[in-house]
């Protein structure tokens, strides 16, 4: 019995070691204000921290669970509280398990998870109902389905449990109440000060110009993980779910709106140039730093490998350039030689790696090739289904109507958020009734558990709108090539049981 009980203890030790990261959300920006400020917005994912019987608590995680995701908000209620946490799923899809994460999302949709979400994480117990019985007031929502608005970036730190117990008392302990400042208590400032606990090293934000930033924050992550002794820094992207609402925005510095938001960019060359010229010298060129191509840089350990060995070769060769040029200087041709022979290794290793990088880089996110094809061949079948005689004939004429990638989505989900009702079922899947003209009702599942087994033509309607909006996407939007040949696998499925065709 005893040997049983240790081995229990020792499983149960392995499996918190195992789940010891603090994953640095950056969100995109969303709606109207994502397109003014381009701000976007941070939150902490802790795999091994978890919500304490409701959002205003924390613990260790138990066995099974997924860790919580904490952020701050200026108006999360009217209590007034400063931060709260909820589930990892909750977070990110307004659901409990990965098996019920939706296909196709809207308002409605977004509505139904979050109201839901409310009163299965006791939300409902901290932040209180109104009058009429609807959900409190205020930004606790933005607490549920965030892919539903945008995409997210996550920036993968390791802790310990001593690092987390840590961050847990000096939560705990520290009374929730809101002093909200935009400018130095805002969203960012709080995960900061977390971040500075476990690596007090975290540079300044100097390139948000004193205001703390969403991307202040990731470029001072990435320059910590770069130069300091930190292990190896991996980058995951969360894509925004299939859907009409507007795709989001790439998170900016604030200064750097006037640069690449048309919004500020227009008038800054009109009416202060050298506010333009000054951020274009500076982000362009001084200091530049893009979200997603540090993504490509370090979305796994291999990318991540290859880019801090290039990074190594890159500081070889700047002390070897500095050691020619002295050598030039005072004539001395053998050293000059040496130190040319060195530089010369070194652009030959740096080639090697920046080979192998792009190799694998086409493995994660695929070649242009590899989309051209997907693009050419999703044409064919979307022509090519059209002939299905199971097809209703409003469906064929949505479908009559593709002519190029984007085309078929907007349409589908048009028809979607006019015609469709929705409702979650007992076991927390999105469900939806879709009415035709006809009269003919297409109902079933629509999340990533029951879609593939429910009505055919409901399946393919969503894969293949799911697949066109990746298609049409601008590059940083796109799902990864595993993801694009999952969905493409599912869009067949779906057609060959509308086709009753036999492989």
């Amino acid at each position: 019995m005893k040997k049983l009980l240790g081995l229990g203890a020792l499983l149960f030790f392995v499996h918190n070691s195992s789940f010891a990261d603090m994953n640095i959300l950056i969100l995109d920006g969303e709606g109207p204000g994502g397109k003014v400020y381009a701000a976007g917005h941070v939150a902490m994912h802790f795999d091994r921290i978890c919500p304490d019987g409701g959002p205003l608590r924390l613990r260790l995680c138990h066995r099974g669970e997924m860790g919580g995701v904490f952020n701050r908000y200026e108006k999360i209620s009217h209590e007034k509280y400063d931060w709260i946490i909820q589930p990892y799923y909750y977070y990110l899809y307004g659901v409990a398990e990965s098996d019920q994460i939706p296909l196709y999302v809207n308002r409605k949709t977004d509505s139904l998870l979050i109201d839901r979400a409310y009163e299965e994480t006791h939300t409902d117990e901290v932040i209180k109902r109104n009058p009429d019985g609807t959900p409190g007031w205020g930004f606790w929502r933005k607490s549920f389905a965030q892919t539903a608005l945008r995409g997210i970036y996550s920036f993968k730190l390791k802790t310990t449990e001593e690092d987390d117990l840590k961050i847990i008392k000096a939560i705990n302990e520290t009374p929730n109440e809101s002093h909200f400042n935009l400018i130095f208590k805002n969203c960012a400032a709080l995960p900061r000060e977390i971040i500075k606990m476990v690596y007090p090293d975290l540079p300044a934000d100097i390139e948000s110009f004193g205001m703390k930033s969403p991307k202040g924050v990731a470029t001072d992550i990435v320059k910590m993980m770069e130069e300091g002794d930190h292990g190896l820094l991996t980058i995951k992207r969360y894509s925004q779910l299939p859907s009409a609402i507007a795709r989001s925005t790439e998170t900016l510095y604030p200064a750097e709106n006037l640069l690449k938001n048309p919004i500020w960019m227009i008038p800054a060359i009109l009416f202060a140039p050298y506010a333009f010229v000054g951020a274009a010298i500076y982000y362009g060129i001084i200091s530049p730093f893009s979200l997603p191509k540090q993504y490509h840089n370090f979305a796994d350990e291999v990318l991540s490998n290859f880019t801090m060995e290039a990074i190594s070769i890159q500081k070889e060769q700047e002390i070897y350039e500095d050691n020619l040029k002295h050598a030039e200087a005072i004539g001395d041709s053998r050293e000059v030689l040496t130190w040319l022979s060195k530089l010369a290794e070194t652009y030959a290793r740096n080639k090697i790696i920046g080979n192998a990088k792009k190799a694998h880089q086409d493995l994660i996110f695929g070649t242009k090739e590899q989309w051209k094809e997907y693009s050419r061949y999703f044409e064919i079948l979307i022509h090519k289904i059209q002939e299905t005689p199971l097809l209703p004939k409003e469906v064929r004429e949505i479908l009559s109507s593709f002519k190029k990638s984007g085309d078929l989505s907007k349409r589908v989900y048009k028809v979607f958020d006019t015609r469709g009702e929705f409702s979650i079922d007992k076991s927390g899947n999105l469900q939806m009734q879709l009415k035709l003209l006809s009269g003919e009702t297409l109902s079933g599942g629509i999340t990533k558990s029951t879609l593939p087994f429910g009505n055919p033509t409901l399946g393919f309607l969503i894969f293949a709108s799911k697949i066109d909006q990746n298609l049409a996407g601008k590059t940083r939007n796109r799902d990864t090539i595993d993801v694009m040949t999952s969905d493409w696998r599912l869009l067949q499925y779906s057609a060959c049981q509308l086709s009753h065709c036999k492989n």
